[in-house]
Order: structure tokens, then C-alpha cells, then sequence
């Protein structure tokens, strides 16, 4: 399926509230995904000057201290932060990997994100939670930084990847 294309009025919209919306209030405003939205944005070159979104205003539940720092164990064994260069400029990948499908599901129900399952060789069915976009994933890093061990120095470099 194709997607839409932006009209002048979209475009005209998102430089207007950008600054005063979320994301996910301006898709909803006009009919487009938050990822949409992200990419709309940098295409025409709006950027925020709080790169700290509050995580209430993105996602549909708020981790509680005690699951943030379970997401930080867990993530610190089966998860994994990417930062790769794309044509000058950086993209922030968070994955998770594992065969119990409901601990996923809580990762996409706190941050967002995608669940697929997972081509691994292994004789388990095994699962992966995607976690794409600068923003998305400084909140995820957010709320996880202050309990992580092993990783925490990954995800320290996400704030400045130079």
C-alpha cells in the first residue's frame, strides 16, 4: 500500500505546532503515525529544543521505578543498542530478544515500538522487540539509565555519538 503523500497544509501544520506537540498528538491531529510525524520532521528540518520529551506524553502506561529497573536487568542481558551513520547523520536501534513473548509485549506497552518473530537458530520460538528513533529511544534509555549495569556505558553514548 502507498503511502499518502504530504500536502502543503500537513507541512504548514507541523511547523506551526511542532514545538507545543507530541508526536503522537500531532498523527492524531492529521491522520499519521508518530513515526511518520519523526520523519516529516527532520525531512523539514524542525527541531526541538527540549529533546527530553516527557515518557507521559508517549506512552500509553508510565513505568514504575521497580519496572524500570526490571527493563534495566533485563535489557542488560538480552538487549542490544545500535548507533550506525546514514548519510551524515545517526540512527538509535534498540533491540530485545527472547522466547517469552509477554515480557515484549510490556516492553511495547511502556515505550512503543514492534514485535516480530525472530529468525535465530535455535529450536526455541524466539521473539524481538524494535525499538526505532532517536526520541523513542532516549525515553526507553531515559527511564532505565539509572539501573543499569552492564550497559550503561552504551547507552551513555547514545547522548552524544560523535
Amino acid at each position: 500500500m502507498k503511502k499518502p503523500k504530504w500536502t502543503s497544509q500537513e507541512e504548514t501544520f507541523l511547523k506551526e505546532n511542532y514545538q507545543a506537540l507530541s508526536n503522537v498528538e500531532l498523527a492524531l491531529k492529521i491522520g499519521r503515525t508518530p513515526a511518520g510525524i519523526e520523519r516529516r520532521l527532520t525531512l523539514l528540518k524542525c527541531v526541538r529544543g527540549n529533546w527530553h520529551i516527557p515518557i507521559k506524553e508517549f506512552c500509553l502506561d508510565t513505568p514504575s521505578v521497580s519496572e524500570s529497573a526490571y527493563f534495566a536487568g533485563h535489557f542488560d542481558g538480552e538487549g542490544c543498542v545500535t548507533i550506525r551513520a546514514d548519510n551524515e547523520r545517526f540512527k538509535l536501534q534498540i533491540t530485545v530478544q527472547c522466547c517469552y513473548l509477554p515480557v515484549l509485549e510490556l516492553y511495547k506497552r511502556f515505550y512503543g515500538g514492534s514485535i516480530r518473530p525472530s529468525s535465530c537458530c535455535t529450536n526455541k520460538k524466539m521473539w524481538k522487540w524494535n525499538l526505532c528513533g532517536y526520541y523513542a529511544g532516549l525515553r526507553f534509555i531515559d527511564t532505565i539509565l539509572p539501573y543499569s549495569l552492564e550497559k550503561k556505558e552504551q547507552l551513555e553514548l547514545t547522548y552524544s555519538p560523535s
